[in-house]
């Protein structure tokens, strides 16, 4: 279940959503415990003048899964990491704070945007957080798009 709406304020535009995912406990599929995921963000965007805007997220995402039965927990429990496990997976009983900040410049059909995130991982397994190891709560982000608008 996902729900959200979309708000104007001039040149402000903001969109905050909540997703919710419930799976319940089924000896018919195998999975033995009730798994359930929420999270929440509130975008924004802020048109300075036609060249320049300011976009940005604050996200949150807590997964209720089973710890102790690790093999099970990935297979019905990990619905945020679609099915990904190891490092960069949020993976069983994790939760996860983040932020970006995306500038961008439009001249007609021309564009430079560039995006910084930050993410903080708490309560997850070793092997399920970010870095080569999957070790490590923190994780530092920023790409740089170009393109044309069609």
């Amino acid at each position: 279940m996902r729900g959200g709406f979309n708000a104007t304020f001039g040149k402000l535009n903001i969109i905050p959503y909540v997703q919710y995912q419930w799976l319940p406990k089924s000896g018919r599929v195998g999975n033995v415990k009730t798994y359930n995921n929420i999270a929440f963000a509130v975008s924004a965007d802020y048109q300075f003048n036609t060249l320049w805007s300011l976009g940005s997220q604050l996200s949150y995402v807590s997964t209720n899964t089973n710890k102790q039965n690790i093999g099970n927990a990935i297979t019905f429990g990990n619905w945020m990491g679609y099915g990904a496990t190891g490092p960069g997976a949020i993976g069983p009983g994790a939760s996860m704070l983040g932020l970006q900040l995306t500038p961008t410049w439009q001249y007609k059909q021309l564009f430079v945007r560039t995006t910084f995130a930050y993410s903080h991982l708490s309560s997850y397994l070793s092997g399920f957080a970010y870095g080569i190891n999957g070790n490590k709560p923190d994780m530092f982000a920023g790409i740089l798009e170009a393109g044309l608008l069609f």
